[in-house]
């Protein structure tokens, strides 16, 4: 994993109207928290230009050595966007210990076609993410699942997944990945849930 850098400074001024006059300076609110963190998290700011391009020009789940009087070293946990504009709004940096394993969310991505779309089915990717555990050094940017060979109404299972070296899945062996699909007739579906007609056997007559 690539390890960038990112210049933070303290934060001591809280409450929504800080963070818009921090905003407006174009600066971003950020919270650096992680078991070695005194108290638990600490308030920082960081340049919001700096970090769009670092979004821009490394993978999401990179190490960033990140400056204060002291630097640390980091992952980024969480980004709050603007619901329409999709911008961050605030950020959550994680301390983490380069030499020591970690806990991350690795994110899976789908590769090529699966034979089931071609016979009518639809892919559907159920987990972006898996649990895994692994130095923060040896974290991929994603792990990548070829889905070619998936067929109608098959799916694929974490335990199918095949690890980088170095990491190591915690999550659930049955969690599912994606699956592909039967396409459902609407009209078939719909006239078979439709209630059957109760037929009476007719009485004589007296």
């Amino acid at each position: 994993m690539s390890q960038v850098t990112l210049t933070a400074e303290y934060r001591s001024e809280l409450g929504s109207n800080a963070v818009k006059w921090l905003r407006r300076a174009g600066k971003l609110p950020a919270v650096l928290y992680g078991k070695d963190v005194p108290g638990k998290s600490i308030s920082l700011t960081i340049d919001a230009h700096e970090f769009d391009r670092l979004l821009a020009l490394n993978p999401l789940n990179s190490l960033i050595e990140l400056q204060l009087d002291k630097s640390v070293i980091v992952i980024i946990k969480e980004i709050q966007k603007h619901k329409v504009k999709r911008i961050p709004l605030h950020v959550d940096f994680m301390m983490v210990n380069p030499d020591l394993p970690q806990e991350f969310k690795l994110h899976v991505s789908l590769i090529g076609t699966p034979i089931g779309v071609k016979d009518g089915g639809v892919l559907e990717q159920v987990s972006l993410a898996v649990e895994v555990s692994c130095l923060p050094g040896n974290l991929p940017a994603a792990i990548e699942v070829d889905v070619t060979e998936l067929a109608r109404d098959a799916h694929i299972a974490a335990k199918d997944l095949v690890m980088p070296p170095g990491v190591t899945l915690l999550a659930d062996p049955l969690q599912v990945i994606c699956i592909c699909k039967a396409v459902v007739d609407k009209e078939s579906s719909q006239e078979d849930l439709a209630e059957p007609e109760l037929v009476r056997e007719r009485k004589p007559e007296d």
